[in-house]
């Protein structure tokens, strides 16, 4: 289980956090951070989480939910109706832990996925202008009507103030998210050089997402690049897909 300490947020939004390095206000852990369970149409599973304080003053947490992503063929489906949270509120004394469990029931129209974020807030002294937020994921795939269909886009080649990068769309053709691992080769004559693309960003179904990666070497002004892109959304070898593309580095143009 991994654990991470709030820090000052200075904005909160529905679609994301943002946050601002500096002293926390409580010294608070939350895990999983993230938590992906397949629970059938009409089935009912629980999630549970575990808050510690490991500041030396008590602190109130407030535990609330909202909607993260929602596939079309959901948005029927009010968050309410899927989601309930055993308890709103936990009050923690110094160096104490508590645990809190999300109670999930997937109505039987669900597809895909239904996702949620659910926040814990501490409450805020009078005298604090800014409060502190942290968002944990939690993904439902609706077992039996999982699709999962990764596409890769036309990867293109970019220069910006003399360095070249490796832009690469990803398409989720499908109904559940992937978090990809995208590499490519590069080859030009007697060039080559291998490029990790960073990891990390899910992509919900139908959606896309362009991974950039910088090259660390310089590329030649002209000829005809071979590039093989791999797609791995998945843990095993027969989740990975793989493109092949040729571009004219003539055509490649210096970006503002």
């Amino acid at each position: 289980m991994r654990y991470m300490k709030l820090y000052i947020c200075s904005m909160l939004t529905a679609a994301a956090l943002v946050f601002v390095a500096g002293i926390a206000s409580a010294d608070i852990a939350i895990g999983p951070l993230t938590k992906t369970i397949q629970v059938s149409p009409g089935e009912d599973a629980s999630v549970t989480y575990k808050v510690s304080n490991k500041g030396d003053k008590p602190v109130t947490i407030d535990i609330s939910a909202r909607t993260w992503f929602s596939l079309p063929e959901n948005m029927s489906i009010e968050l309410d109706q899927w989601l309930k949270l055993k308890k709103k509120e936990l009050t923690l004394a110094p160096g104490k832990e508590k645990r809190f469990k999300a109670q999930v029931s997937v109505p039987k129209n669900a597809k895909g996925e239904l996702a949620a974020m659910i926040y814990i807030t501490p409450k805020r002294a009078k005298t604090q202008t800014l409060g502190t937020s942290y968002g944990v994921s939690l993904y439902v795939f609706v077992k039996g009507t999982e699709q999962v269909a990764p596409a890769i886009g036309n990867a293109m080649i970019t220069e910006r103030e003399g360095i070249s990068y490796l832009a690469v769309p990803i398409e989720n053709k499908g109904n559940v998210h992937f978090r990809p691992r995208v590499n490519a080769t590069v080859k030009v004559g007697e060039f080559k050089e291998s490029i990790k693309l960073p990891f990390g960003k899910p992509i919900f179904g139908g959606k896309t997402h362009v991974f950039v990666g910088r090259f660390e070497k310089a590329l030649p002004k002209e000829g005809i690049c071979d590039i093989e892109v791999f797609c791995n959304y998945g843990n095993t070898k027969e989740s990975v897909i793989k493109k092949d593309f040729k571009i004219d580095l003539k055509g490649v143009k210096e970006k503002a």
